[in-house]
């Protein structure tokens, strides 16, 4: 197999081809990364929400986009709220 590269929607990837029918292969690593990509692709940069009223707490809804992509669809699935007060930003990060 040699080395190549292959073009899927727009988007350039290595991948194997085999020299004698020219077909083109990707490993599984190859896979995994170019369905990555493609699901980052999915992504907004930003997504306004609401905060909402959970008892005494209040709460945010995350989309389905960022759940799914980040795994926080699993039962157990957990974030890490920081907190940047000079910067006046708050960051979720998944564990």
């Amino acid at each position: 197999m040699n080395k190549t590269f292959s073009l899927f929607k727009g988007l350039r990837f290595e991948a194997y081809q085999c020299p004698k029918c020219k077909k083109k292969f990707f490993s599984e690593k190859q896979a995994t990364n170019i369905a990555r990509t493609i699901d980052a692709l999915r992504l907004k940069e930003k997504y306004p929400r609401q905060i909402v009223a959970i008892g005494h707490s209040r709460g945010l809804t995350l989309p389905k986009d960022i759940v799914e992509f980040f795994g926080l669809d699993r039962k157990g699935a957990k974030v890490v709220i920081v907190p940047n007060i000079a910067k006046k930003t708050i960051e979720l990060r998944t564990d």
